[in-house]
C-alpha cells in the first residue's frame, strides 16, 4: 500500500498528496506527522505528479469512517447538507429542497 500525507484541497475537503502518479481505485495509507494512520482510496487525481521525485494530489474517500460510510461529502448528502466555499476556508449549509431532489435523483 503506498503512504501518503493529508491535503486540504480547494473545496475544502481532504485529500492527500501520493508519490508518484496512482491510478484511481488505488489503496493508500494516509499517514499524518504525529502518527496517525488511516486506509483511502484514490476517487479522483487532481494533480498528477510531474516528474520523478513528485507528488500527485488526490481526492480521496476514507476506507474506514464512521459507521462504514463513505466520504464526508456523503456523510453530508446523506444529512441535508453541502460544504460551500473555496481557497478562503468552507462551510457547511442545509441542501435546498430542489439541492436535495438532484443530489439523490440519479
Amino acid at each position: 500500500m503506498i503512504t501518503a500525507s493529508p491535503a486540504k484541497l480547494q473545496n475544502g475537503s481532504w485529500g492527500a498528496r501520493v508519490p508518484g502518479t496512482p491510478s484511481v481505485g488505488s489503496l493508500i495509507e494516509v499517514r499524518t506527522s504525529s502518527g496517525k494512520t488511516w486506509g483511502a482510496r484514490v476517487v479522483r487525481v487532481i494533480r498528477p505528479a510531474k516528474g520523478p521525485g513528485d507528488s500527485s494530489l488526490v481526492a480521496t474517500e476514507s476506507l474506514d469512517t464512521a459507521h462504514g460510510r463513505g466520504s464526508s461529502e456523503e456523510v453530508l448528502a446523506e444529512r441535508g447538507l453541502i460544504r460551500v466555499g473555496g481557497r478562503r476556508g468552507s462551510y457547511v449549509r442545509r441542501m435546498s429542497k430542489q439541492e436535495q431532489f438532484d443530489e439523490f435523483d440519479m
